[in-house]
């Protein structure tokens, strides 16, 4: 089958071949790291940034727990009302992170947490605004009783559910970034395994066509050097219909005609050593050159014998 394509379409199968690798190779590339993007894109732009608004809120509510320790060891108005207005921009930005996370957060598991944290928020913020009031109504022994014993207990269990939140994200996170290290290690591992494979199927693929191109060539080659020498006994493998086919094929016609022209020359020796000069060989079993060589044979003893 090989020996009856052309060379030139032997050697445009292969180039074709080392393309379509080249393309598998590339998609199986740009595949890999597109699902790597993909990993990135998801832990820089949600994971992540659950995980800043969570610490974010840890961070108001120390924030808001100091003003109220503050509050109650001022004596200076002005200063209870820059704590006061700190307490609120600080409610503010806690509202505001809680609002971000619960509508991005879609699992069971964070909306579960974020229930929690609501929920023991509004505890707090109970207490805080009871705290607050008695410091306003001048209360001052009381609310800090208050503040020790009711208002740091809620605090804890405010501060740990969004705690648990900001555990839950950064493990979350760390999962992606193990998924992220995988699909690079894979996408690697692909790629070097298609190189491979690549590289040794165009490693056969170019001597699939050497072989199937040299292999006649070097045929030729030899049985031209024998008739050059004079050695017309040599038989071909000749298969296909390819280029180097025909040149096999045109080398046997060479051989033929040559023996032709031996044997006819063997006969004239022959009869002429057996008196039988009237003896000539046919001519018209020759063609070109080869013909003119019989003929002028023929005529030369025609001329010599008369």
């Amino acid at each position: 089958m090989l020996n009856n394509t052309k060379v030139s379409f032997r050697l445009y199968a292969g180039f074709a071949a080392v393309l379509v690798l080249m393309s598998v190779i590339s998609f199986m590339s740009l595949r890999n790291i597109g699902s790597l993007s993909g990993d990135l894109d998801n832990m820089v732009h949600d994971k992540f940034p659950k995980t800043v608004w969570a610490n974010e809120v840890n961070e108001s509510i120390n924030t808001i727990a100091r003003s109220m320790r503050n509050i109650a060891l001022v004596t200076d108005p002005r200063a209870v009302d820059e704590e006061l207005a700190r307490i609120e921009e600080n409610r503010k930005i806690i509202l505001d992170n809680l609002g971000k996370l619960k509508e991005g957060i879609t699992s069971d598991k964070g909306k579960e947490l974020m229930a929690d944290i609501y929920s023991k928020r509004e505890r707090y913020v109970a207490g805080q605004d009871k705290y607050l009031a008695l410091i306003k109504a001048d209360k001052k022994a009381e609310a800090v009783s208050f503040l020790l014993e009711e208002v740091r207990a809620t605090q804890r269990a405010y501060t740990g559910a969004v705690s648990a939140l900001v555990d839950f994200q950064s493990d979350l996170m760390s999962k992606s970034g193990e998924e992220a290290k995988r699909q690079a290690e894979n996408a690697a591992t692909v790629i070097l395994v298609l190189s491979v494979g690549a590289f040794l199927l165009s490693l056969g693929v170019a001597f699939w066509i050497a072989r199937s191109i040299t292999r006649p060539l070097n045929q030729a080659a030899t049985v031209a050097g024998q008739v050059a020498v004079g050695d017309l006994n040599f038989t071909l493998d000749i298969s296909g219909q390819d280029e180097t086919a025909e040149v096999l094929r045109a080398i046997g016609a060479i051989q033929n005609s040559l023996k032709a022209l031996v044997g006819d020359a063997g006969m004239l020796v022959n009869a002429a050593v057996n008196g039988k000069l009237a003896t000539r060989a046919d001519a018209t079993k020759h063609q070109g050159e080869y013909r003119k060589i019989v003929e002028g044979v023929n005529q030369t003893l025609d001329a010599v014998i008369g």
